[in-house]
């Protein structure tokens, strides 16, 4: 079912409702969003706009490993706007995630940095966050790779890399099996957890179809 963005009371009794559908769009899947947009009619009257007339409350779920953080529709930083980030860790230090759904505007792809992979198939890079940009990841669906994470739902990070460029070289599916990416997203200690409190993010499930 659908994340869900719940507004908080309001005392006015001559208040206007307004839905809003939000939807950030992942390879094949759609996170949908119904957002309750409640507007006082002296202020539609007034044409006003502020934003203190948007009163959105989001879930409470805790941010894991392996869960994923979908951005507020009024987050308008220019690396998490419409964003799906991947929690690869998080505890007391901390968390790091990866941005599944942005790609870089001049397509980068695994086969431009890694010689040995020139002459296999074009395995596109994703831009995973601003930190680290020189920094490489990996997720997978390979459980059996020494060395992997297991992270949530049939997801694994990381592992031998060696033993991911001969699979490639050996003609081994990638789409929907493997994602690379450069740079991730990290926040401080207590960071994200203020920033949920605020409603920056809806925490959901993460599963393996990300890929």
């Amino acid at each position: 079912s659908p994340n869900r963005l719940y507004r908080k009371e309001l005392p006015d009794e001559d208040e206007y409702l307004r839905r809003i559908n939000y939807n950030i769009f992942l390879g094949g899947n759609v996170f949908y969003f119904k957002i309750h947009v409640y507007i006082s009619r002296a202020i539609l009257r007034r044409l006003s706009m502020d934003m203190q007339i948007f009163q959105v409350e989001v879930n409470k779920v805790e941010p894991v490993k392996g869960k994923i953080l979908i951005s507020s529709p009024f987050l308008h930083d220019i690396h998490f706007i419409r964003s799906v980030i991947l929690l690869i860790e998080h505890n007391e230090e901390g968390s790091v995630g990866l941005v599944m759904n942005k790609d870089f505007k001049m397509h980068i792809y695994l086969n431009d940095l890694i010689p040995d992979l020139a002459y296999s198939q074009r395995i596109p890079i994703y831009k995973g966050g601003p930190v680290s940009a020189d920094t490489l990841f990996y997720l997978h669906r390979l459980k059996d790779l020494e060395g992997a994470i297991e992270l949530s739902n049939g997801l694994y990070l990381n592992g031998d890399f060696e033993a991911v460029k001969n699979y490639i070289r050996e003609g081994g599916v990638t789409e929907g099996v493997f994602r690379f990416f450069t740079g991730y997203a990290g926040w401080e200690r207590g960071q994200l957890e203020h920033e949920i409190e605020e409603n920056t993010w809806v925490v959901g499930s993460g599963y393996s179809e990300l890929l």
